[in-house]
């Protein structure tokens, strides 16, 4: 009876030490289950969040390409106003299209380090905050002066200014360059980035406190003639 008791009462020592041994295999199921569940979101989540923040950094981008855009345009109206002498046009105003319309210009096809060594097809870049970017610049021949005090300078012309991403330079210099803007919608435009602008502004210079400013507007105004078909 006492070989029996004994076994009894060693059989109530074991019990708590078989439960541990039960809530601690439960408890390790319950963990790795854990850790696939949460592996399983960050899988699914993760790529939105790098979406979410990307399309930020773009939204961001966007804006700096439409101020810089801006600013490019005052620059050109405030040299404008000060007046620019006919041998200056070259080096202080955009470079000059061969075509008689700005808005269907071409995408710069080269990208040059200096403001000075731009053409046309050849875009600059500029540092904006840290961002680079890309900035194309043209205008149209206008219509000069023809008479008074200012006779052959210009008195006004339509200008283009594209902004791109820094992203877009080896489609630029592969000729996979675009016109159309690149999209502000979430994810759409991430893509856009490497081959449209981010900003395009179009608009019209002149000088018009001057004496003959209105006859050379007037006369800018009047539609070219077509060129004669031989």
């Amino acid at each position: 009876m006492a070989t029996k008791k004994g076994l009894g009462q060693d059989s109530k020592l074991l019990q708590p030490a078989l439960d541990s041994q039960n809530n601690r295999g439960a408890s390790l199921l319950e963990v790795l289950a854990a850790i696939v569940i949460i592996t399983t979101i960050l899988a699914i989540v993760s790529p939105m969040l790098f979406l979410v923040a990307a399309s930020r950094v773009h939204t961001r981008q966007v804006e700096q390409a439409m101020d810089l855009a801006r600013s490019e345009i005052g620059l050109i109206q405030a040299r404008m106003t000060r007046g620019v002498s006919v041998a200056d046009q070259g080096t202080l105003l955009p470079p000059k299209l061969a075509s008689e319309e700005v808005f269907p210009a071409s995408a710069p096809t080269s990208v040059v380090d200096n403001r000075s060594d731009a053409t046309t097809t050849a875009a600059f870049k500029v540092d904006v905050d840290g961002d680079d970017f890309i900035v194309q610049t043209f205008r149209d021949a206008g219509e000069t002066f023809s008479e008074g005090s200012n006779d052959e300078e210009l008195a006004i012309f339509d200008m283009g200014v594209r902004v791109y991403s820094i992203a877009a330079e080896s489609n630029l210099k592969g000729s996979k360059g675009e016109t159309e803007l690149a999209s502000l919608q979430f994810g759409g435009g991430l893509k856009d980035r490497t081959t449209r602008p981010l900003a395009a502004l179009y608009t019209e210079i002149s000088r018009s406190d001057l004496e003959f400013s209105l006859e050379a507007y007037e006369e800018y105004l009047k539609p070219t003639p077509p060129t004669p078909t031989p």
